[in-house]
C-alpha cells in the first residue's frame, strides 16, 4: 500500500495504511480497492479521521465510552451503547469485533506499548492509554478473556444484538466479582453478620444492649417476692452476669467484617478491595496493599465517594477516627495463590495416575500423564 501511495501520490499517514490493511483482511485486491476508494474521497489524501470513520463506520469515542463504562461496572451505560449501535443500523456482530481490536489495542498500552503504535488518531489514542493504564494490565487482560470467550455465541447468535449487550454486561461484572482461588483458599467461609458487626466501637454498643438486657431472666425473681425474706433477692445478682456470657460472634474476622460492610454501602468497591494484596490490621490502623503494578484500586480510592464509604466502613468496624492507608504489595499472595495451585494440580494429575483405567491406557501407549483438564458438559 506504501508503494502505490508513492507511484500515485497519494498522502497517507502509517495508521491510515494500517486500518486499510486490517479491513482488507487478508486480501491484497480489497485493501487496494479500499485505498482508491479513500484517495477518491480525501481527492489524493487520507487524513486518520476519514479512514476511522470510513473503514470502521464507528466513532471511536463510543470505543471509548463502552470501554470506561465496563471497566466501572455501569451496565446502565453498556446497555446505551447499544441501544445507539441498534439506532445507527450498524451490524453487532462487526462492532463486537472491532471492540475486541480497540480492547487489544488497550491491553498492549496497558503494559506500556508506544500510543503512535496504535491504529488511532493520535489524540484518541494518548486518550486510550490513559484509560488502560489507570485501570491496570491485569483488569485489561481479564476483561479480553471474558470478551473473547464470548466471541463464538456472538458470531453464531442470530439476535446478535442482544448476544452483544449480554456478553458486555457480563463483562461489566469482572469488577464486582472475586477469584476462585480466594473462594477456594476459604476466605468466604465465614459467614457475614446478619446484624451489627461484633467489636465496633460505636455501633456494636449500640446494638448490643436491646436484645439481652431485656429483663427476660430479671422478670422470673420477681415473682419470688411471694416468698419470705431476702431469699428472694439471692437469686436476683446472677442473671445481670448472663449477657456478658454469649458472645460468641467475637470469633468473626474483622478485616472479613470490613469487607462486608463496605459491601453493603458500594458492592464494587469491595471487590476491589477483595483483589488487594493484602488487608491487616495493626496497631490500631488499617492497612491496604495493592498488587505491584496494579494502580486500578489506587485510582478507586482517590475518588471522593468512595473514601467516604471506606472510611464509614472503618468507623464501623474499629470505630471513627481509626486511620487507613493504603501501600504498595509485595506479591506474596499471589505467589501463595500460584504455588496453591501448582499443588493442586500436582494432586490431581497423581489421583488421575492411579485410576487402573488410566494406568492400562498408559501402559499400552507408554505414555505418562502431563496434566488433568476439568470439562464441564453441556447436556
Amino acid at each position: 500500500l506504501r508503494e502505490i501511495c508513492g507511484k500515485e501520490r497519494i498522502e497517507a499517514s502509517d495508521t491510515a495504511l494500517r486500518l486499510i490493511a486490517r479491513a482488507g483482511e487478508g486480501s491484497v485486491r480489497d485493501a487496494v480497492a479500499l485505498l482508491d476508494q479513500l484517495a477518491t474521497f480525501g481527492s489524493g489524501t487520507i487524513t486518520d479521521e476519514d479512514a476511522v470513520r470510513l473503514l470502521g463506520g464507528l466513532d471511536t469515542a463510543l470505543f471509548q465510552r463502552l470501554l470506561e463504562a465496563i471497566l466501572g461496572g455501569d451496565g446502565q451505560a453498556v446497555s446505551r451503547a447499544v441501544r445507539r449501535i441498534e439506532d445507527e443500523g450498524w451490524d453487532p456482530r462487526s462492532v463486537y469485533g472491532q471492540f475486541l481490536s480497540f480492547c487489544r489495542d488497550a491491553l498492549h498500552l496497558a503494559m506500556g506499548g508506544d500510543p503512535e503504535g496504535v491504529d488511532l488518531p493520535a489524540e484518541e489514542s494518548q486518550a486510550l492509554a490513559g484509560m488502560a493504564k489507570e485501570a491496570g494490565y491485569e483488569n485489561v487482560l481479564r476483561l479480553l478473556h471474558q470478551l473473547l470467550g464470548s466471541e463464538t455465541t456472538v458470531r453464531r447468535s442470530e439476535s446478535g444484538a442482544l448476544a452483544v449487550e449480554i456478553a458486555w454486561l457480563r463483562a461489566a461484572e469482572l469488577p464486582k466479582l472475586r477469584r476462585v482461588e480466594e473462594i477456594l483458599a476459604g476466605i468466604d467461609r465465614v459467614p457475614p453478620l446478619p446484624g451489627p458487626l461484633p467489636r465496633s466501637g460505636g455501633e456494636g454498643a449500640k446494638h448490643s444492649p436491646p436484645p439481652r438486657p431485656v429483663p427476660a431472666p430479671v422478670r422470673p425473681p420477681a415473682a419470688a417476692p411471694a416468698r419470705p425474706p431476702a431469699a428472694a433477692p439471692a437469686p436476683a445478682p446472677p442473671p445481670p452476669a448472663q449477657p456478658p456470657a454469649p458472645k460468641p460472634v467475637v470469633n468473626v474476622d474483622p478485616v472479613q467484617a470490613f469487607l462486608d460492610e463496605v459491601s453493603r454501602r458500594k458492592q464494587p468497591l469491595a471487590a476491589h478491595l477483595s483483589e488487594a494484596d493484602g488487608i491487616t490490621f495493626v496497631d490500631g490502623q488499617l492497612t491496604i496493599a495493592r498488587m505491584p503494578g496494579d494502580t486500578w484500586l489506587e485510582s478507586r480510592l482517590q475518588q471522593a465517594g468512595n473514601r467516604q464509604v471506606l472510611e464509614e466502613a472503618v468507623a464501623a468496624v474499629w470505630g471513627p477516627g481509626t486511620p487507613w492507608r493504603l501501600v504498595q504489595g509485595s506479591g506474596e499472595r499471589r505467589r501463595q495463590e500460584e504455588e496453591e495451585q501448582t499443588r493442586q494440580a500436582a494432586a490431581a494429575t497423581a489421583g488421575v495416575a492411579e485410576n487402573p483405567t488410566v494406568q492400562t491406557v498408559l501402559d499400552i501407549f507408554g505414555g505418562k500423564v502431563e496434566r488433568v483438564e476439568e470439562r464441564i458438559r453441556e447436556d
